[in-house]
């Protein structure tokens, strides 16, 4: 093996850089497993809202049809950014994958979990930040203590 093909391999079992994939099922399958869980935890895939839904062995079909190799003209990566389905998700009982994209151009999985409801809970009393942008409601309510 080649010094570069080496190094590669390292940063890639480092989980430093992903492999690229040959196509879009299986850069999806691998994050699957990346994320712990296997194909048979995917109960459906298809859109956010669930309007459009195939199977994991359907989805299969389609998005192996989908070159991600960066080095095809064709391929879905390399004519910049993401041009999957945005509100594309694969769905388990435990979780679901979401598509994100980047500044950079750059898309991926992103896994999420239902939250779970914590016991001795707090009322919201208040949404919108008094003073700041993008607090968290932890924080909200914090400064509305302080006041």
């Amino acid at each position: 093996m080649n010094s570069i093909a080496s190094l590669q391999t390292q940063l890639v079992e480092a989980g430093l850089i992903r492999k690229v994939r040959a196509n879009f099922f299986e850069e999806t399958k691998s994050d699957l497993l990346r994320f712990g869980f296997q194909e048979e935890d995917v109960r459906w895939v298809g859109s956010a809202d669930g309007k459009f839904v195939v199977s994991w062995q359907e989805f299969r079909e389609i998005a192996t049809k989908l070159n991600t190799g960066h080095n095809n003209p064709k391929s879905i990566v390399s004519l910049g950014g993401d041009y999957v389905a945005c509100d594309l998700v694969v769905v388990g009982s435990e979780f679901w994958l979401e598509r994100i994209s980047d500044d950079e151009n750059w898309a991926y999985w992103r896994l999420c979990r239902r939250p779970e409801q914590q016991p001795n809970t707090k009322k919201i009393r208040q949404l919108v930040p008094q003073n700041s942008r993008y607090d968290s409601l932890e924080d909200i309510h914090k400064s509305l203590q302080q006041s």
